[in-house]
This record gives structure tokens, C-alpha cells and sequence, in this order.
């Protein structure tokens, strides 16, 4: 080990026992070319992802071997359910921005209103659909992103994978033609920094914002 981590820069090394239902199946290997410290945030990480691994590696045969493995399958299932629920609250603060609290909220609030499980709602949100953009749309969310770029094919490219995302798009070839921006600035603007007046508009639109 000592050879081959010399030869391909390895300085750090942690590992991480993969076990579910009291019985380890291996272990997960984390190896990085610099000497990290990581924080109890990201061992947790890697302890919640080596626990689902092996959970699902041993699930079926655990199943048919007791037959009082109801329980700690059910826990197995909460537990992985509170993953994908965390997993969902911080995709859902990215693409809304929102905080945390504030994503969650919206996630519970979409449960209730289709009367499923969190859980359900969370894995909803992970698939970003247009029905799901939809569903979580409303008042904490502005879509609306201008784009200021005198290149047709740029703007082009740029306003196709917003509006994938679910965006609102304007787009203008001119700081001139975009100058009405500045009366109810959107919370995100893209700008060609070339064009010129560009770094006017965007002071102006920080201020008004």
C-alpha cells in the first residue's frame, strides 16, 4: 500500500467499515492527494454512504434468512428515506434559492398537498421534471433571468439550458436594449462584460435589487 500510494501521490488514507443488520461486508476506502482534516460532517457522509451500501448489499439475504428482520428493515428504509429527504432540501435551496429551512418546508408543504409521504415528495423533487417545477413553483421563487449577450449563438445556448431548468429568459443584444431591467431588477442577470455599459447595468441592478 505504502509503494502504491507513492507512486500515485496518495497522502491520506481513511476507512470507513461498511456494516448493516451487525454484520460488516467490507469497507469503503477514501483516498486523497493532499492530507485533509475532514470535518464530522463529511464522516458522516462517507459513514451514512458505506451504511447504505452495505444495507443494500445484505438486505435480501438477511430477509430470507430471519424472520425478524422487519424492524431493522423498516429503520434501514427511514434511514434511507432522511437521506433522500436531506439530499432533496439541498437541491431544491440550489435551485430556488432558498435556504435549508426554508426548502424543507416547501418540501413538507408539497407532501400535504398531494397527501404522500415526505419521502415521496423528496424523490420527486431529485427528478426536476417540468411537472415537478411546476408543482414547486410560487411566491419564493423568481424565475426570471435577462441575458445580455451580443453573441446570437451564446445567448442562444445559454437560453436553452435555463429554460430546461425552468427559468424565465429575456434575452438582449445591447446594455440599450436591456436598460428596462433596471426598474425591477431579476435576482440574476448574465452579462456580457465586453459589451459596452455592461459593468453600469450590472451596479445599477445591484442597487435596484
Amino acid at each position: 500500500m505504502a509503494r502504491l500510494a507513492s507512486t500515485h501521490g496518495i497522502r491520506a488514507l481513511y476507512a470507513v467499515p461498511m456494516h448493516a443488520f451487525g454484520v460488516v461486508v467490507g469497507t469503503l476506502v477514501l483516498l486523497c492527494r493532499r492530507v485533509p482534516v475532514l470535518t464530522a460532517d463529511e464522516l458522516d457522509t462517507a459513514q451514512v454512504c458505506a451504511v447504505i451500501a452495505a444495507a443494500g448489499m445484505l438486505a435480501d439475504t438477511v430477509a430470507d434468512a430471519l424472520p425478524d428482520t422487519a424492524a431493522p428493515l423498516t429503520r434501514h428504509r427511514v434511514f434511507h428515506d432522511q437521506v433522500t429527504i436531506w439530499q432533496a432540501s439541498g437541491a431544491l435551496a440550489a435551485r430556488l434559492g432558498v435556504d435549508i429551512p426554508t426548502a424543507l418546508a416547501m418540501l413538507r408543504r408539497h407532501a400535504v398537498q398531494n397527501t404522500q409521504p415526505l419521502a415521496h415528495s423528496a424523490r420527486h423533487a431529485l427528478t426536476w421534471t417540468p411537472e415537478v417545477r411546476d408543482g414547486f413553483a410560487g411566491q419564493h421563487r423568481d424565475t426570471r433571468v435577462p441575458v445580455v449577450e451580443a453573441d446570437s449563438f451564446v445567448s442562444s445556448c445559454l437560453a436553452g439550458l435555463l429554460r430546461a431548468e425552468g427559468f424565465e429568459v429575456t434575452t438582449t443584444a445591447t446594455v440599450h436594449a436591456a436598460r428596462g431591467q433596471r426598474a425591477n431588477p431579476a435576482p440574476v442577470a448574465i452579462i456580457d462584460q465586453f459589451l459596452p455599459g455592461a459593468a453600469d447595468l450590472g451596479r445599477d441592478l445591484v442597487t435596484g435589487f
